[in-house]
C-alpha cells in the first residue's frame, strides 16, 4: 500500500514538473520591441483615458451650469407668478368700484379707469414674462437632459469597478 502511494505521488510530481518545465520553455524572454509596443499601448490608453476624463469633467460642469440656470429661472418664474397673484388682488377692488362708478356716473370714473388700465397692462406684461420664463425653463431642461444622457453613456462605457 505504501509503495502504491509512493508510486502515485512520484507520478503526480513528475507530471507537475513536466508541465512547469514545458511552460517555461514555451515562454520566450521579452525583447525590446515587445516592451516598446507595450509602452506605446499604455501611452495610447493613458491618452484616451485622459481625454475621456476631460470630456466628462466638461460635461459635468455644463450640467451643473444648466442646473443653476434652471433653478434661477424657476425662482424668477415663482416671483412673476407671485406678482401676478398680487396684481389680481389689487385689481379686484377696482373692478367693484368701477361698476359702482358707472352706475352712478361718478366723477372718479376716469381716474379709476386709468388705474385699472395700468393694473391690467402690468398683468399682461407679467403674463408675457411668465410665458417666456416657462419656455426658457423647458429649453434649459431639455439641454440638461441631453447632457445628462451623454454622461450616462460615458458612465456605461466605463469598465465596472
Amino acid at each position: 500500500m505504501r509503495i502504491l502511494r509512493l508510486v502515485v505521488l512520484l507520478f503526480a510530481a513528475a507530471i507537475v514538473l513536466a508541465s512547469v518545465v514545458a511552460g517555461q520553455q514555451q515562454q520566450r524572454p521579452a525583447t525590446l520591441d515587445d516592451l516598446t509596443a507595450e509602452v506605446r499601448g499604455l501611452r495610447a490608453d493613458l491618452k484616451r483615458a485622459s481625454s475621456d476624463s476631460l470630456r466628462t469633467q466638461l460635461l459635468t460642469a455644463r450640467l451643473a451650469s444648466y442646473e443653476v440656470r434652471i433653478s434661477t429661472l424657476g425662482q424668477q418664474l415663482a416671483d412673476v407668478r407671485q406678482q401676478l397673484a398680487q396684481n389680481r388682488l389689487t385689481l379686484a377692488p377696482f373692478t367693484d368700484q368701477l361698476k359702482q362708478a358707472q352706475e352712478t356716473n361718478s366723477q372718479i370714473l376716469a381716474p379709476l379707469r386709468n388705474t385699472m388700465e395700468q393694473v391690467e397692462s402690468r398683468d399682461r406684461v407679467l403674463r408675457a414674462q411668465e410665458t417666456e420664463l416657462t419656455r426658457l425653463i423647458e429649453s434649459e431642461e431639455n439641454r440638461w437632459e441631453v447632457f445628462n444622457s451623454r454622461l450616462d453613456e460615458i458612465e456605461r462605457s466605463l469598465p465596472p469597478r
